[in-house]
């Protein structure tokens, strides 16, 4: 069901320099107490100069100030970044996924600590991205907001993303990582940089990414996962290093280097594209400029 914004309020008297303050402002961060009603008006003017946009602290008490601001981003002229933290009101991904559907503007979405978005909600996002052949979306990054497998294969699907971050989600396990691995290995694929943090990273996870390394496009990797690195993962990551020809920078952390570190340093040596490697453990961290 579509949610509607709550009728214009009455002017105010503040409204000329507050329309003022806004147009003026690159980077605006809104909270429920401010003057929404006016401040999604000027957002939608021609003079608005923001560009970066953060959302913070919105809950369940804040139902009609949300719909004010999706209906200001889904005709915004100018905000490319836009940031949404510690929202726990649930309507969040239902009303963003109402503005990606027209927006053409946004090229990045950051969401975190937001726990009731969750697979449904990140279905929403996705479906919204997909509907809408002018979207600009080219980077996200989603932490902390209750995306398990599901949430990570509708992402996935048909992705025009270029950036992806994950963390902190404890839901995401197996099927979420081949899905990534699936997506990141389709020769049409425009992933170009990934980071999963703080999730918890299987030996039979890493095989999966390891394998769709052989065949991506990636120049940027950041894994972190939530478990330390035994052996079979890191010597499947390594023959993928031996082969791969597009990672620039490479971060490992949570490494257990008593296995498996002999196989990263010989992949190394046939590697003709690392400019940077990293590799952090529990006691060391060696950082590698080839």
């Amino acid at each position: 069901m579509k949610i509607e914004p709550p009728p214009p309020a009455t002017t105010s008297v503040l409204k000329q320099p507050l329309f003022d303050d806004v147009c003026q402002k690159e980077h605006l961060t809104l909270t429920p107490n401010d003057h929404l009603h006016l401040i999604a008006e000027a957002l939608q003017g021609t003079s608005c100069k923001t560009r970066v946009l953060t959302l913070q602290g919105f809950t369940e008490e804040d139902i009609d100030s949300l719909p004010l601001i999706a209906k200001a981003l889904a005709t915004s002229p100018t905000i490319e970044y836009l940031y949404i933290y510690h929202c726990t009101n649930s309507h969040t991904p239902t009303l963003l996924a109402q503005a990606l559907e027209t927006n053409t503007t946004l090229i990045s979405i950051t969401m975190s600590r937001c726990p009731n978005v969750g697979d449904d909600g990140i279905a929403l996002i996705a479906s919204a991205l997909k509907m809408n052949p002018q979207s600009s979306i080219s980077s996200v990054d989603f932490s902390n907001i209750g995306m398990g497998d599901e949430g990570v294969k509708a992402l996935m699907q048909d992705t025009n993303v270029c950036e992806l971050s994950l963390g902190n989600d404890d839901n995401i396990g197996l099927e979420g990582i081949k899905a990534i691995a699936k997506a990141i290995a389709r020769p049409t694929s425009c992933m170009r940089k990934m980071c999963l943090r703080q999730i918890h990273l299987s030996n039979t996870a890493m095989k999966h990414v390891s394998r769709a390394l052989r065949k991506s496009h990636l120049e940027h990797l950041h894994l972190e996962s939530a478990n330390t690195l035994t052996s079979s993962g890191i010597i499947a990551m390594a023959h993928s290093l031996k082969v791969n020809t597009s990672l620039k920078w490479v971060r490992i952390a949570s490494v257990d280097f008593t296995s498996g570190g002999q196989a990263l340093c010989q992949a190394l040596q046939w590697n003709v594209s690392l400019h940077r490697l990293y590799l952090d453990g529990a006691f060391v961290r060696t950082v590698l400029i080839l």
